[in-house]
C-alpha cells in the first residue's frame, strides 16, 4: 500500500505542504525510479529539489523486514496500519519511547511477538484511528523501520543505524554466496541476465523461502510445487535438495498419497489429486542420478496417519499425526508409485486433478499422467533391487503400449477421458481440441517417434504465436463447456484456460530439442523471456508485469493478449533453468562425472559456464572452433570431465554439437 487512502493494510508517506506523498511509486505526480536486486528493493523519489531514497531488505537469519529512509530529514514521516483481521486490532499493544515507536501483537499465531518499530529523530506521536494505527515522526538523515516477528530485543537492535547497515551488508553477502554456484555467458545478454541470477533467485527467494507473492500469499509448502523447484538446485545446492526430499517423504500418508500442501505447523490438505505423490520418486531419482548419493534411499522417515477421505469427499483439511513406524525413502517412493490407480484404458486415474488442478471434475483417466509415470518408472527402476526394477520396467512398457493403443487421436495425443469415457483433447471437440502437455510428454516418455513428430508439428502450428511470443496450453479454450471443473471459472485464454501456462513451456522446449528441432526449441526458449515481452515501452504497456522474472501466465484473451500474470510464484523458473542448462546447453552431471555438449542456435559461436563443485571452480568453454574436449591441458576421453573438490580453479574446453 502506497498512501493513506489506499485499500491495503499498510501505508508509508511523507507530509508535504501540498499533501501526503507516498515513499514509493504511486500515481501522485512525482517521478520514482525503482531498482530491484537480490534480497532488496530501492525507491528513489524526486520531490522538487529533494531526493528521498527508501531501501527495503530482509535481515538474514531474522524474521525481519528493514526499511532505511534517507533524504527525508525534517519532514513528517507517517506510517499507518490497518489490521486485516478484527481480532488483530483488539490485541495490538502500542507504545512510544522517546523517538521510538513500538507496536506488538502478543497474540499473533507467528512464533515470538509480531513487532514493528521505527526510529527517527525528535518526538513522535501515535494514535488509533477507526480500524487503524497511525504513527507520525520527524525523519532524520537515516530513519529505520523494522517489522518482523520473534524476540523483541533482537529486533530492537536492528533499530540502531549501524546494526541496520550491518544487516544490509549481511543480506548482500548471503545472496552473493547463495547464487554464485552457476553463471552463464552465452553472448545473448537477455538469457544470461535471467538465468544468472534471476531464475535461481526467483526459485529460492519466492518459492522456497517466502512461499508467497502478490498472486498467492499463503506461506504453505506445496508437495509437487517445491519438489519441482528443487530441480533448480540439484547442481548448486544438492544438500538442500536432499533435505527437502526427506521433508516431503514425512508428509506422505501410510497408504501412499500425500498432503497436497501443508503449513509449518503440520496442518494441511489431503486430496485426490493424482500427480503430487509421483514427484517424490521423480525428484529423488533425478537427485540420485545427478549426485550419486544412493545413501538417501536408505534414510528412515515416518508416515502420516489420518482419516481417509470419504467417498463423497475430494479434500479434507486437518492436522495428521506422525507414525512411530518408519520406512526407507525407497519404500516411500515405491508406495507412491504403486498407489496410482488405473482406469479402463490402463492409464492412471485423473482423481481431482493431475497437475492441472482445474480439471477437478473430469474424474476419468489422464494420458499426461501416464506419460509422466513412464518417465518416473524409467528413472527410478535402476535404483531398485532386481525384482522391483523388473516390475517397474514391465509396468512402463505396458503403459507405453496403452498410450499408443488408446490415446492416439490421429494427429496428436488425447489429454484424457471423462468418467463416462468421453475423450478430452480430441480433434472432434469444439473446445480443448489439442493440448500441449501430452504432445510434449509423448516425446519425453518415449512414445512412438513418428507419432511424436506429427503431434509436436501440430502443437507448434496450432498453439505457438510468434507475436506476442507465447504458446497456449491448449486451444480452443473452454467457453461454454463447464464439465472439466474450476478451470472454466477463468475467461477463455486466461491462465490454465487456454492461455500460456508457462510451467508447461520448458517441457515443450525439451521435447523440440529431443526431436532434433533445435531452431524451434531455441526460438521458444528465447520468446518467453520476460525481457522479450518488455523490450520496448509499447510492449511493456502490453505485458504489464515485471521484466526480470518469469510470469506464470501470459494471457491469450483477445482483449488481454500478451499481458502477463501470476509473476514470481511459479515453478516455471526452475523448469526453465533445467531445460536450458541440461537440455539445450547439455550440462549433465552423473555423480562426479560432468558432460557439456551444448546445441547452439545460428549466430552463436560459443558459450561459457562457471560451475562450482564444492570448493573447486570449473570454467567451462564450448565453441564451434573446438574439436576435442580437454581440461587443464589434458584430453577428456569421451568428453567426460571428472570433478574434484580440490579448491582449485580448472579450465575445460568442449566442442558444440
Amino acid at each position: 500500500a502506497d498512501n493513506e487512502s489506499t485499500e491495503g493494510s499498510e501505508a508509508l508517506w511523507l507530509e508535504l505542504p501540498q499533501g501526503p506523498v507516498s515513499l514509493f511509486a504511486a500515481n501522485d505526480g512525482y517521478g520514482c525510479r525503482v531498482h530491484y536486486g537480490m534480497g532488496w528493493a530501492r525507491w528513489e523519489k524526486q520531490l522538487g529539489s529533494r531526493r528521498v531514497e527508501s531501501l527495503l531488505f530482509l535481515a538474514p537469519g531474522k524474521k525481519a523486514r528493514v526499511l532505511l529512509v534517507r533524504g527525508a530529514e525534517g519532514l513528517s514521516l507517517h506510517w499507518a496500519m490497518k489490521p486485516t483481521l478484527a481480532a488483530d486490532s483488539a490485541s495490538l499493544v502500542c507504545r512510544v519511547e522517546g523517538s521510538r515507536f513500538f507496536c506488538e501483537n502478543p497474540e499473533s499465531y507467528l512464533p515470538g511477538v509480531s513487532f514493528l518499530a521505527l526510529t527517527g529523530g525528535g518526538s513522535c506521536r501515535c494514535d488509533f484511528r477507526p480500524a487503524a494505527v497511525h504513527f507520525e515522526q520527524k525523519a532524520k538523515e537515516l530513519t529505520v523501520l523494522v517489522c518482523g516477528c520473534g524476540e523483541a530485543e533482537e529486533l530492537q537492535r536492528l533499530l540502531e543505524p549501524s546494526a541496520a547497515l550491518a544487516a544490509q551488508e549481511d543480506s548482500r553477502r548471503f545472496w552473493r554466496e547463495r547464487l554464485r554456484g552457476f553463471s552463464l555467458r552465452s553472448g545473448f545478454e537477455e538469457l544470461d541476465r535471467y538465468l544468472q541470477p534471476w531464475a535461481i533467485y526467483q526459485s529460492i527467494a519466492c518459492r522456497l523461502l517466502g512461499r508467497s507473492s502478490l498472486y498467492q500469499s499463503g506461506g504453505a509448502f506445496g508437495f509437487r510445487d517445491q519438489l519441482q523447484d528443487m530441480l533448480s538446485l540439484v547442481h548448486t545446492e544438492p544438500q538442500q535438495v536432499r533435505n527437502h526430499l526427506l521433508l516431503c517423504a514425512a508428509h506422505q500418508f501410510e497408504q501412499g498419497d500425500v498432503q497436497h500442501w501443508w503449513l509449518p505447523d503440520g496442518s494441511g490438505v489431503r486430496t485426490r489429486i493424482s500427480d503430487d505423490l509421483l514427484f517424490l520418486p521423480f525428484v529423488t531419482a533425478v537427485y540420485v542420478h545427478s549426485t550419486g548419493d544412493r545413501s538417501i534411499l536408505a534414510e528412515q522417515i515416518p508416515w502420516l496417519s489420518g482419516d481417509a477421505l470419504k467417498e463423497d469427499e475430494s479434500e479434507q483439511f486437518f492436522t495428521p499425526q506422525a507414525t512411530t513406524t518408519t520406512a526407507s525413502l525407497q519404500e516411500h517412493c515405491l508406495r507412491a508409485i504403486f498407489h496410482t490407480e488405473q482406469g479402463s484404458h490402463g492409464l492412471p486415474a485423473m482423481g481431482s486433478g493431475d497437475w492441472n488442478d482445474g480439471l477437478n471434475r473430469v474424474e476419468g483417466e489422464s494420458v499426461w499422467l501416464g506419460m509422466f509415470l513412464c518417465e518416473v518408472l524409467r528413472l527410478f527402476a535402476p535404483l531398485c533391487p532386481q525384482q522391483e526394477a523388473a516390475q517397474l520396467d514391465g509396468q512402463r512398457l505396458e503403459l507405453l503400449r496403452n498410450i499408443d493403443r488408446f490415446a492416439w487421436d490421429g494427429g496428436w495425443y488425447l489429454r484424457g477421458w471423462y468418467r463416462d469415457g468421453t475423450p478430452l483433447g480430441t480433434q472432434q471437440a469444439e473446445e480443448c481440441r489439442i493440448t500441449l502437455l501430452p504432445q510434449a510428454w509423448a516425446v519425453l516418455c518415449g512414445a512412438s517417434r513418428d507419432r511424436c513428430q506429427l503431434a509436436m508439428e501440430n502443437a507448434w502450428r496450432m498453439l505457438y504465436e510468434k507475436n506476442p511470443g507465447l504458446i497456449r496450453l491448449f486451444t480452443p479454450p473452454f467457453d461454454r463447456d463447464t464439465r472439466p471443473g474450476t478451470i472454466c471459472g477463468y475467461l477463455p485464454g486466461i491462465r490454465e484456460n487456454g492461455g500460456q501456462y508457462t510451467h508447461s513451456v520448458p517441457w515443450a522446449i525439451t521435447a523440440l530439442h529431443q526431436l532434433g528441432q533445435e531452431e524451434r526449441a531455441w526460438e521458444l526458449a528465447l520468446a518467453i523471456l520476460p525481457t522479450r515481452h518488455a523490450a520496448t515501452q509499447q510492449l511493456s504497456l502490453r505485458y504489464r508485469t515485471e521484466p526480470y522474472v518469469l510470469a506464470g501466465d501470459v494471457y491469450d484473451h483477445p482483449r488481454l493478449r500478451g499481458q502477463g500474470g501470476w509473476t514470481w510464484y511459479t515453478g516455471s523458473a526452475a523448469q526453465y533453468l533445467t531445460a536450458i542448462t541440461e537440455q539445450l546447453l547439455g550440462l549433465r552431471k552423473n555423480g562426479a562425472q560432468l558432460r557439456f555438449v551444448p546445441v547452439l542456435p545460428k549466430g552463436w559461436d560459443e558459450v561459457r559456464i562457471s560451475y562450482r563443485y564444492g570448493s573447486a571452480t570449473y570454467h567451462l568453454h564450448a565453441s564451434r572452433s573446438c574439436t576435442a574436449a580437454a581440461a587443464d591441458g589434458q584430453p577428456l576421453p569421451g568428453g567426460v570431465l571428472l570433478l574434484k573438490d580440490d579448491g582449485r580453479i580448472h579450465e575445460a574446453a568442449f566442442p558444440v554439437r
